[in-house]
């Protein structure tokens, strides 16, 4: 099957019709809060300002790695540790999994909010300091989470993204002319995940992004058994799952939520693909497969993999070859199979 990158959603009906549902059905819910919060956090954006603006460009000549919070995270930390203090990259965490991050020494430059619910305040419990860290938070997020981050020494920094709802967003570019200190909406891509993708893209000008703790599905269909966290459980875990094909060709399980988030990120990814590199490092999940094959404008590494392709991209402009490689950490080699799977293979 043929992929169109310009019209990787649009091009399947059904899908698209898939998509704009479930973003329905969070608009509906949530409508009311957004309102509520937009409008109380208007003197906070004064007096915080538009990350849209003050973060510009800062990640340019750098590699992003967007870092969420699936189990596969915990296989990764030691890397990432190292990570934080290399010049060549900057870590984005989401509100998340920030705590597990920090509770691991790892602090990224930027974490994103933009869940409105009073739920969020859990995620922060148990951070004691968020100094030399800037929360990018959304209009619509809770203000005492946001409040919370402060309060442990952060900096918080606003942005602003389409909601689709033309009332709100009528409102929304009312109240804080010029929005995002630019005049445009940033799009929300339906998770604070996939913002913080455009964030890194249109904001910092990454043009190398790598992906981490982003699985979108579970080892099995049991919600006992499979954890959405990658440390607590959550009435997530217990959402309707069904089978995905994973980056192995194994048989997974996603939900309709994730599901959407996977599509909604893989098309905004392709409608940018020729202005950018991506790199999908979780080493498990769905993201960049489908039934038909893998999405070709998002490349399966593992993490070191990730990093020595983004390190040559930083460097030269170009992949070091445009075909799937393997590395070998032991030997410093870097191999070409002759019959590449999805992703390199697995415990490289």
């Amino acid at each position: 099957m043929a992929f169109d990158p310009l019209n990787y959603i649009g091009s399947n009906e059904t899908v698209h019709n898939f998509v704009h549902a479930i973003s329905r059905n969070t608009e509906d819910d949530r409508l009311e809060v957004w309102d509520k919060h937009a409008r109380f956090n208007r003197e906070n954006v004064k007096r915080c300002g538009w990350s849209c603006t003050e973060e510009f460009e800062k990640g340019q000549g750098k590699a992003a790695v967007i870092i969420g919070a699936s189990p596969a995270l915990s296989k990764q930390l030691d890397q990432l540790r190292k990570l934080q203090h290399d010049r060549d990259f900057v870590l984005i965490g989401i509100s998340a999994g920030i705590r597990y991050l920090l509770q691991n020494g790892i602090k990224p430059a930027y974490t994103f909010i933009a869940d409105s619910s009073d739920k969020m305040l859990k995620w922060f419990e148990g951070i004691d300091d968020t100094t030399g860290m800037t929360l990018c938070a959304d209009i619509t997020a809770n203000p005492d989470a946001v409040k919370l981050w402060e309060d442990k020494g952060g900096t918080v920094k606003y942005h602003a993204v389409y909601s689709a709802i033309k009332s709100l967003d009528k409102k929304i570019a009312k109240w804080y002319r010029p929005l995002n200190g630019t005049g445009d909406f940033l799009p929300s891509l339906s998770s604070q995940y996939n913002s913080a993708v455009a964030f890194a893209f249109q904001v910092l000008c990454s043009q190398v992004l790598i992906f981490v703790g982003n699985e979108l599905s579970f080892p099995s269909s049991d919600g006992n058994k499979d954890r959405y966290y990658v440390d607590r459980t959550d009435e997530k875990d217990h959402w309707i799952r069904r089978p995905h094909i994973d980056i192995y060709g194994n048989t997974v399980y996603t939900t309709f939520m994730f599901y959407q988030m996977k599509l909604v990120l893989e098309d905004y990814l392709g409608m940018i693909s020729g202005a950018g590199f991506f790199l999908n490092a979780t080493e498990a999940g769905i993201f960049g497969v489908t039934k038909d094959g893998p999405v070709p404008w998002i490349r399966q590494f593992t993490l070191p993999m990730a990093l020595a392709q983004a390190r040559h991209i930083l460097r030269t402009g170009h992949p070091i070859v445009n075909r799937r490689l393997i590395y070998e950490p032991d030997n410093d080699l870097i191999t070409v199979p002759s019959a590449a799977p999805f992703i390199l293979t697995k415990g490289v």
